[in-house]
């Protein structure tokens, strides 16, 4: 017996190998981000060491001046 609204294409089906590989390349593709992650971490690091110096030394000044 035939449900309606019940269409299985076979050719669209995933195998365990598609799903495996599936799985492989999500991996591949987060162990990628984590690591363009890291190297923008360590990047806003050197970027924001300068300017934190900046700003304590323009509140040394402001209060040698207040």
């Amino acid at each position: 017996m035939r449900r309606p609204g019940l269409e299985v294409n076979f050719k669209d089906l995933a195998t365990k190998e598609d799903s495996l590989s599936v799985k492989n390349e999500l991996h591949r593709d987060i162990e990628d981000v984590r690591r363009d992650m890291r190297e923008m971490e360590q990047r806003l690091i050197i970027k924001l060491g300068p300017l934190i110096a900046l700003a304590i030394g323009i509140v040394a000044a402001l209060v040698k001046l207040l």
